[in-house]
C-alpha cells in the first residue's frame, strides 16, 4: 500500500510537470526521470504484480551449480539442494513447468546471479535493460529524423473511432470506424484522409496529420472468437486458429506467441519424454490469458467505437475520463496493453 501512495504521488508530479512543459525534448526528459523514479520505488519492495522474477534467480541459480536449466522442473530431486526458503517457495508452476526462458535470457540470469543472488538485484539489472532500451530507441528515432514523442493515437470522436499508428518511418496503419456493410468505393483517399485529420485532432497541439499514398484499405468486421477448449485428442490449436480479437486491443500476435511459449515445452516433453503434464495443462494455461485479453480488446472496442446510442456515448465518456485522470485506471490499461507476463 506505501509504494501504491507513493507512485501515485510521484505520476502527480510528473504529470503536472509534463503538462505545463512546451518543449518536446524536455518532457522526453522529464517521462524518462519519473520512469526511473517510479522503478526505483518498486525496487526494494516486495513483488507483488508478477512472481517471475523468482524463476530468474532460480535458473541462475541451477545453471551457476553445472545443471542445464531446461532439464528438472524446481521441485526435481536431482535439484533439492539447491532449494532455500526465500526464492523457491515463490517460484510459479515448480511442480510441474520447465523453465520457457529463451538461451539469451539464461545467459543474464547466470551473469546476474554470480553477482548476487537477490530479487533486488536481479530487479536492478531489469531496470538496466530499460534504460539501454529506451536510450537505443531514441537514438533510432533521432536516427530517422522522427519525434521522439508518442506514435500511437487512439481517438474518440463523434463521428467514429481513428487510430493511428506507426509502423515505420514511412509507413502508417490507419483505422476508421464505419458501418460494417460499407463498400470500400463510397471511400476514396481524400475522404479518408478529411475524416481521419478531424477525428485524430490534425493541427491540435502542434500535431500534424501528413497524407500520403494509401496502398491497401478494406472494411474489416470487427468480432471476437473463442475456441474452448484449445485442445481435442492430439490436435492442439494456437494462435488464430484458436481465437480471434479486434485489433483495438492490439493482442492478436502477443497472443499467438504467448500460446506458443506454453505449448512447444508442452509438446517437446510430450514427444520426447512421454511426459503429457504440460500438454494437458496447456488448453486451461492458455485460457486464463486468452479470456483475460479477449476481455481487454472487448473493453477497448466498446469504449472508443460509436454505437448511435446516447446512453452508450456518455458511459464511453465516463469510461474515458476516468481511464484518463485516474492512476488506477491508467496503469490498469498500461498493463494490459502493453502485455501481460508470458507465465501469466
Amino acid at each position: 500500500m506505501t509504494v501504491a501512495f507513493v507512485q501515485s504521488a510521484i505520476y502527480l508530479v510528473s504529470a503536472w510537470i509534463v503538462m505545463r512543459s512546451r518543449s518536446s525534448n524536455v518532457t522526453l526528459l522529464i517521462t524518462v526521470a519519473f520512469a526511473i523514479i517510479f522503478r526505483l520505488s518498486i525496487l526494494f519492495a516486495p513483488s507483488y504484480l508478477s512472481d517471475d522474477i523468482y524463476r530468474y534467480v532460480w535458473d541462475g541459480r541451477v545453471q551457476a551449480a553445472g545443471i542445464n536449466p531446461y532439464r528438472y522442473i524446481p521441485a526435481a530431486p536431482e535439484l533439492a539442494q539447491l532449494r532455500d526458503d526465500a526464492i523457491y517457495p515463490k517460484i510459479n508452476r515448480k511442480d510441474w513447468a520447465h523453465t520457457i526462458y529463451p538461451p539469451v535470457a539464461q545467459v543474464v540470469f547466470l551473469l546476474t546471479t554470480r553477482i548476487s543472488e537477490s530479487v533486488t538485484w536481479m530487479k536492478a539489472t531489469m531496470l538496466g535493460f530499460e534504460l539501454v532500451t529506451i536510450w537505443a530507441v531514441a537514438q533510432l528515432l533521432a536516427l530517422l529524423g522522427r519525434p521522439r514523442q508518442l506514435l500511437l493515437i487512439y481517438a474518440w470522436h463523434p463521428d467514429g473511432f481513428a487510430l493511428h499508428s506507426m509502423r515505420s518511418e514511412s509507413v502508417s496503419r490507419l483505422y476508421l470506424q464505419v458501418p460494417n456493410d460499407t463498400p470500400v468505393s463510397e471511400w476514396p483517399d481524400d475522404r479518408i484522409w478529411e475524416a481521419l485529420a478531424t477525428r485524430l485532432g490534425h493541427g491540435q497541439d502542434g500535431w500534424t496529420l501528413t497524407p500520403g499514398p494509401i496502398t491497401e484499405k478494406s472494411v474489416l468486421p470487427m468480432h471476437s472468437f473463442v475456441q474452448s477448449p484449445m485442445r481435442h485428442g492430439r490436435l492442439f490449436l494456437a494462435g488464430d486458429a484458436a481465437h480471434i480479437v479486434p485489433p483495438t486491443g492490439a493482442k492478436g500476435l502477443n497472443l499467438a506467441v504467448a500460446d506458443v511459449g506454453l505449448l512447444a515445452p508442452a509438446l517437446a516433453e510430450l514427444l520426447l519424454k512421454g511426459d503429457a503434464r504440460l500438454a494437458d495443462a496447456y488448453s486451461d494455461t492458455a485460457l486464463r490469458r486468452v479470456w483475460r485479453c479477449t476481455h481487454f480488446s472487448w473493453w477497448m472496442t466498446t469504449m472508443l467505437h460509436q454505437s448511435g446510442d446516447p446512453f452508450e456515448r456518455e458511459l464511453q465518456l465516463s469510461q474515458l475520463r476516468w481511464v484518463t485522470s485516474s492512476e488506477a485506471g491508467a496503469t490498469g490499461l498500461a498493463e494490459n496493453y502493453a502485455g501481460l507476463p508470458i507465465g501469466f
